[in-house]
Order: C-alpha cells, then structure tokens, then sequence
C-alpha cells in the first residue's frame, strides 16, 4: 500500500488539529461528554495523518499527541463513569427513603 503524499497529509492533518482544539476548548469549559467524543474524533484523525507521514521525526511527534490525547480522553471517560455511578447512587438512596420498611 503506498503513502500518501504532503498535500494529503496536509488535508487529513487540518481536521485533526481544528478537532483537537475544539475538544481541549469543550474540556476546560467542564463539557466532558462533549470533549470526550471530541477527543476520539480527533484521535481517529491523527492516527490516519501517522499512517499516512513518511517522515519519522513528524511520526515520532504524531505519536507522542496521540498518546497525550489518549491520556485525557481516558481520564475524562473515567471521570464521566464516576459521576454516573455517582448520580445512580445518589438517585437510588432518594428513591428508598420514602418506601416503607427502609430505615432513613
């Protein structure tokens, strides 16, 4: 299979980087879910630029993003996970205090 050339890496690198920004912009704005699915896309399309860079130095740094990325995309699922255990949790104690036969 042959690699594709600058202008296709260039072409596949733009959407990347603009949906990288736009995850960063949801995660520090506390839009977890948002920026989660954010992150993936971006993920996705970085790993498609790496697949398609000949240079091993622009791999090298393409690696290194995707790893950072990965990183926070699975500290922000984490997080997202744990707030909805908590929520269940929460929602569950509220549903039995009313029920005859649960001690409040």
């Amino acid at each position: 299979m042959s690699q594709a050339g600058p202008g296709a890496v260039a072409a596949l690198e733009s959407p990347a980087v603009a949906t990288l920004k736009r995850a960063v912009e949801l995660d520090s704005a506390s839009r977890f879910q948002e920026s989660l699915v954010c992150y993936q896309e971006g993920i996705d399309l970085l790993l498609r630029v790496l697949k398609a860079t000949k240079d091993e130095t622009k791999k090298a740094h393409y690696r290194q993003k995707i790893s950072d990325y990965m990183e926070r995309a699975e500290a922000i699922k984490k997080h997202i996970e744990k707030e909805r255990e908590e929520r269940r949790l929460q929602n569950g104690k509220e549903e039995n205090l009313g029920e005859p036969g649960h001690a409040l």
